[in-house]
């Protein structure tokens, strides 16, 4: 993990669960993750910037990268780990 020591991290639904525990190690292995302050006061290396975004807004998606080329100069790992549920039919077919 000391290769990304120092590189910037994007973790989408980092507010709770599996995205939380991501970012925890991530910041804790030096990395700046875009997201509470939790984390701030144990003493890891890394950073934790809060941003809030809708995954399913394509506005938000652009301001968010934005405000990350600007102040960050870029994403060096993305967590996909956000998601949302439609109440559609996969494949045309009910699942359940």
């Amino acid at each position: 993990m000391s290769r990304w020591a120092n590189c910037v991290a994007l973790v989408t639904g980092a507010s709770a669960g599996i995205g939380a525990g991501i970012s925890s190690k991530l910041v804790e292995h030096g990395m700046t993750v875009k997201i509470g302050d939790e984390l701030e006061d144990k003493g890891f290396p890394g950073e934790l910037i809060p941003f809030k975004c809708d995954v399913s807004n394509e506005a938000d998606i652009n301001n968010l990268f934005e405000w990350i080329e600007a102040n960050l100069g870029g994403v060096d790992v993305c967590v996909n780990n956000a998601g949302f549920s439609t109440h559609e039919k996969l494949l045309g077919r009910n699942l359940i």
